[in-house]
């Protein structure tokens, strides 16, 4: 009986440790290898968005395409295909603007990635400030150099 909790215990543990700790998409399935992201971002920093850079790493090799902005739909997406990373697999997504993202509005935007066999899909989304409000930022950094210089 002990030997069977035990294996029980073991056979549990096991499983658990499968979850994968870090926020991503578990997915993958021999039957449909193909996933359609679709995915709203909220502006909840302090400045506009005139671009953004998705990055989208796995374990293992894998394609994007169809990429595309919905909204604003004057937004281009370009693809770089998913290459070795030193740790990982690493595709990019640049996204680019026409109207930029104001604060509290939202980046609507889509894409398909391709793959085989189990794996954690991790996206991280950079946005890209408007010049203006990375121009004030650069002159405020410099006035502040300059302050403790003097």
């Amino acid at each position: 009986m002990r030997t069977y909790l035990f294996l029980l215990a073991l056979v549990l543990f096991v499983a658990g440790m499968s979850l994968p700790a870090q926020a991503g998409i578990v997915s993958g399935t021999p039957d449909d290898p193909t996933l359609l992201q679709d995915i709203a971002v909220d502006n909840e920093t302090s400045f506009a968005w005139t671009g953004c850079i998705i990055d989208i790493t796995m374990d293992h090799t894998f394609t994007l395409s169809d990429a595309q902005v919905i909204t604003p739909d004057d937004w281009t997406a370009v693809i770089t295909p998913a290459a070795w990373d030193e740790t990982e697999y690493l595709g990019t997504i640049t996204c680019s603007a026409g109207t930029p993202v104001d604060i509290g509005d939202t980046l609507e935007y889509s894409y398909k990635v391709s793959f085989t066999g189990d794996t954690v899909i991790n996206e991280s989304v950079t946005p890209i400030p408007e010049p203006v409000t990375a121009t004030l930022l650069a002159l405020g950094g410099l006035a502040l150099i300059r302050r403790r210089r003097a």
